[in-house]
């Protein structure tokens, strides 16, 4: 089971549940066991199945959208931000998602929020813009 603390009131910080605890780029992992509340090897094993569906690896965006479309998840895209202004940071994005699950999709990275609370192995991801997210359809 993933333990959870919380040393950041922005962002609470969870061990990967890899159970090897090596430092590999699984966001993906990461974000579908904490967004479906199933343990990082599920969470690997349904990716892996969604990537051989659609013949990609199982770290993809299109592994990961296919898994959350089934599990009642909705796509937004943010499209390009106009001229002179910028895709919004999580930190401001969460704002507006208090009462809400998302997996956002930032720049070769994904992280779950659950009612304003991020869920990361760090706080680094709180500067980084949102590309688009997933949204738990009520």
């Amino acid at each position: 089971m993933i333990k959870y603390f919380n040393s950041n009131p922005t962002c609470k910080y969870f061990k990967s549940g890899n159970p090897k605890n090596w430092y590999i780029n699984d966001s993906s992992v990461r974000a579908i066991s904490k967004a479906l509340d199933v343990s990082w090897e599920d969470a690997y094993n349904l990716l892996s199945s969604a990537g051989r569906k659609i013949y990609n690896v199982p770290t993809s965006k299109q592994a990961l959208h296919e898994i959350l479309i089934e599990n009642n998840y909705e796509f937004v895209t943010l499209g390009k931000p106009q001229r002179g202004s910028s895709r919004p940071l999580v930190s401001e994005f969460i704002e507006n998602h208090k009462s809400d699950t998302i997996v956002l999709n930032l720049a070769d990275y994904f992280v779950t929020a659950i009612d304003g609370d991020i869920y990361d192995v760090s706080d680094k991801c709180l500067k980084s813009s949102v590309y688009s997210y997933w949204i738990k359809k009520k």
